[in-house]
């Protein structure tokens, strides 16, 4: 039976035997490529003679091809639903994907929302951590102070004229307070 394959207008169509202009040209039916006129429009049709053509060779006739001039026979009927039933699973399974997109975009998002989350803990643990070094340095500071003040008992308190190289002394000083000094490596600690 071959396959449909034509240009719609007038086309010029390999046929065998004699034709008459407004005969209906149809498929040989043995794979040829040839058309040859049909008694009636049922069944595989390629269109309408629009020349005639006496002999009873093979020759070209100009025909008007067209689609829906029994264009469909069981076969044809047979492939036209198969494509159909084709497209139409393809659209189903087209569906599904859209369905599992959607389903990974949710899923996508609440991923997003429990990192912010995490990420607003993690935070939070870190200023933590932060505060907790923060407050074992300030307790270690005040441990070596208390060594120091230890270690400087019975010492002379420095005068009024030497804590004058050092300005950090003199609110110490006008605040009252009694200072003691000590050589560590070239540098004075003051306690």
């Amino acid at each position: 039976e071959g396959h449909w394959c034509c240009f719609l207008g007038q086309v010029p169509i390999t046929v065998r035997g004699p034709v008459k202009c407004g005969d209906h040209i149809g498929p040989t039916g043995d794979g040829s490529g040839f058309g040859k006129v049909k008694s009636s429009p049922e069944g595989a049709m390629i269109g309408i003679a629009l020349a005639d053509k006496p002999s009873n060779g093979t020759g070209v006739v100009k025909t008007l091809c067209f689609a829906g001039l029994g264009a469909l026979t069981q076969r044809g009927e047979e492939q036209y639903q198969g494509i159909l039933s084709r497209m139409l699973d393809n659209e189903l399974k087209l569906a599904q994907i859209e369905g599992s997109v959607q389903e990974v975009k949710q899923q996508v998002k609440a991923v997003k929302v429990d990192a912010e989350e995490h990420r607003e803990q993690v935070q939070s643990l870190q200023d933590r951590v932060s505060n907790v070094e923060q407050l074992m340095i300030a307790d270690k500071v005040k441990e070596l102070n208390k060594e120091l003040r230890k270690e400087a008992e019975g010492k002379t308190p420095l005068s009024v004229e030497e804590s004058k190289f050092i300005p950090a002394w003199d609110d110490a000083l006008a605040a009252g307070s009694q200072w003691n000094k000590k050589y560590i490596g070239g540098a004075c600690v003051c306690f």
